[in-house]
């Protein structure tokens, strides 16, 4: 087993944690900071580098509070962005930057999502028959067949309008009723 010069150095997961002491993670590693000989050493620098996670036995919280330091003096609003409107959301706050910022960014998906679909539009148009059906392929050799109707069926295609020139439905309904027809003629 690897020797480490203090407790700490065989569990670093567990120092970068969350801020409270509720998680056992946290509880276990103050425990191992409690047995530490660079205690007040470790503290000392985890205030002065304003380092996260656990330092010295304090969490962060800990160590901000001793320090005089409120979270939004250290974590700036950066407001205008979608992470500050959610945050502002969270908190049900009202930032007129943070909202516009958002309009700004909900109007280029809408505008993004006209023209994805407006290019769509425009290659369907050049393929013949499609106005009527956008997802039916070009006519196969094999429409108007039973075979033909099987690969509709298999590609999803018959809940849609069938292209116009294209008979494979009827090639279906009319190969069932000469089905039925014989069924019927053998008993």
């Amino acid at each position: 087993m690897k020797k480490y010069a203090f407790p700490c150095g065989a569990k670093p997961h567990l120092f970068d944690t969350g801020k409270t002491r509720e998680t056992k993670a946290v509880r276990e590693a103050l425990r191992i900071c409690a047995t530490c000989p660079a205690l007040l050493a470790c503290r000392r620098a985890g205030r002065d580098g304003r380092e996260w996670g656990i330092w010295g036995g304090e969490t962060q919280s800990e160590r901000w509070a001793a320090l005089g330091i409120t979270e939004d003096e250290l974590l700036p609003p950066d407001c205008g962005n979608e992470m500050s409107y959610r945050r502002h959301k969270e908190r049900s706050e009202e930032c007129e930057e943070c909202q516009d910022a958002h309009n700004a960014r909900q109007r280029a998906y809408a505008e993004a999502a006209r023209e994805k679909k407006r290019k769509l539009e425009e290659e369907i148009s050049e393929i013949p028959g499609s106005r009527v059906n956008p997802h039916h392929a070009p006519l196969r050799p094999i429409c108007g067949t039973e075979r033909g109707y099987k690969m509709h069926r298999k590609k999803a295609e018959l809940r849609l309008d069938m292209h116009p020139a294209c008979a494979c439905r009827q090639a279906h309904a009319d190969r069932r009723a000469a089905q039925r027809q014989e069924a019927k003629v053998a008993t």
